[in-house]
This record gives structure tokens, C-alpha cells and sequence, in this order.
């Protein structure tokens, strides 16, 4: 007999979607006990759950690999799963760095809003999201309060974000800025290196870098030359490794 609930479980690695809704099955209550959305819409009802899954493209992404939304045929928006990207905007020819998003964040829903410049991201690392295309998730949140709740609930925590980080940077020296900027990347997203939780990395490029920080490339490479000399960083390739995550905060003005 089919249970009318089902779990939908999803591994921090690359698989397919036929894949992933053939590990659907119940537990003995019909109870879901694991799903895809582990942040924004975990706590979806079942019917709102089925409907997510039913709407949703699994795709994925290699590194470095990107992906223009906002333009014909692709106006929906992504839900990371695992991996992460920056967001990028393009006005006038001129590309920058919006912000870096992580898993169980959202790219693309805000610029629904907003539908000036290209707009898009970036993978810095192997990326699995899903995809919603705009036209299915309207439909979803005219129907269910609780995934347009989760929306507005997403929005504000972005907002809350970037206005602590326009505080941090507003008026602060390059050198500040930039170690601020790296600690908040360290923080949300770095890794352990050997197995030792002392020392963790940074995958971000050097242009990432300068536009998250608003300092030309130039300064950028002084700073990171005086940090790594005061051994709190060590560059290797794109990596930056943190040495010293206080003497960083410390840097950055903490």
C-alpha cells in the first residue's frame, strides 16, 4: 500500500532527479522525516511539500559555470542546495559582486522586483540547486500562506544582511574592510583544511573579493600581502586560508 506522506531526502552530493524521487518512501507513522528544503520551507505542510517537488527542476552546476536569470526562458529563480555562488549584476556593461549565497538560500526570487541590468550567479564550487520557474511559484504562493510567508520571511533576512553589511563597511579603512569581509565569508562558509577546525578556507577570487570589499584590485593585493605576512591568511591558488580567524577579527576592527 502507498503511504500518502513520503520522505524526500537529499545528500550533500551531485545525484539526478530521477534519482532523487526514487529514494522517496514512508516511515512507519507516514510521517516525512527528511527533505530538500533544510531552511526556507522545511517546515512545509505535505500538500505543499508534494507540490515544491512537483514544480521544481533539479539541476546542477560545475564550477565556475554561469547562469544569467531574469532574461526570456529563464525567469524563475534558484534554491541552493549544496555548494555556493555569488550573485552577480550587470548594468551598462559593468559586472559586480551582489553577494555570495550559500545552501538553503534563494537567487533570482528578489529580482522579480527589480528587473533593471542582467542578473545571475556564479558557482564557486560543484552547485546543486533547484529551479523554479516564476509562473509555477505564483501559482503556489496564491495558494499557500505558509511558502508565501517563507518568502517575505527570506527577503527580510537578505535585507537584514546587506544592511549590516553596508554598516560594517561604511566608513572604514581598506584594510577593515576587506578583513571584514573575509571573516563573514569564513564564518558562513568556510571549510576545515586537513581535518583540523583551527584552520579554514575561503574559495573566492580576487575580483570577488575587491567588489565585496569596494577596494580597487591593487589594494586588494597589498592588504592581503600585509595579512598573510602577519600570518593570520595564507593564499594558495584561488583559497584563502584563515591562520589566525582572531587575529582577522582583529584586523577587521573586532
Amino acid at each position: 500500500m502507498v503511504n500518502r506522506r513520503q520522505i524526500y531526502m537529499f545528500p550533500q552530493v551531485a545525484i539526478t532527479r530521477k534519482e532523487w524521487e526514487a529514494m522517496g518512501s514512508a516511515n512507519d507513522e507516514g510521517e516525512i522525516e527528511k527533505s530538500p528544503w533544510r531552511g526556507y520551507f522545511s517546515n512545509a505542510s505535505v500538500e505543499d511539500l508534494k507540490e515544491l517537488n512537483s514544480i521544481c527542476d533539479l539541476r546542477q552546476f560545475r564550477d565556475g559555470q554561469t547562469v544569467y536569470l531574469n532574461e526570456p526562458g529563464n525567469e524563475g529563480f534558484y534554491y541552493i542546495h549544496s555548494g555556493y555562488v555569488k550573485v552577480i549584476c550587470s548594468k551598462r556593461g559593468e559586472l559586480s559582486v551582489v553577494r555570495i549565497a550559500g545552501a538553503n538560500d534563494l537567487v533570482g526570487f528578489a529580482r522579480w522586483f527589480s528587473p533593471i541590468g542582467r542578473y545571475g550567479m556564479v558557482a564557486l564550487s560543484e552547485v546543486t540547486a533547484s529551479y523554479f520557474r516564476k509562473e509555477d511559484f505564483v501559482r503556489l504562493q496564491e495558494r499557500s500562506a505558509y511558502i508565501a510567508n517563507e518568502v517575505i520571511r527570506w527577503l527580510v533576512d537578505v535585507l537584514t544582511y546587506q544592511e549590516s553589511r553596508i554598516y560594517s563597511l561604511t566608513g572604514r579603512p581598506a584594510r577593515e574592510r576587506v578583513a571584514s569581509v573575509l571573516i563573514d565569508l569564513y564564518k558562513r562558509f568556510g571549510k576545515s583544511i586537513g581535518g583540523s577546525n583551527c584552520l579554514k578556507s575561503v574559495p573566492v577570487d580576487r575580483k570577488t573579493l575587491a567588489d565585496l570589499s569596494g577596494v580597487a584590485l591593487e589594494v586588494l593585493s597589498r592588504i592581503l600581502g600585509e595579512l598573510e605576512s602577519e600570518s593570520v591568511i595564507k593564499r594558495q591558488g584561488r583559497l584563502i586560508v584563515v591562520t589566525d580567524a582572531k587575529g582577522l577579527e582583529m584586523a577587521a576592527g573586532g
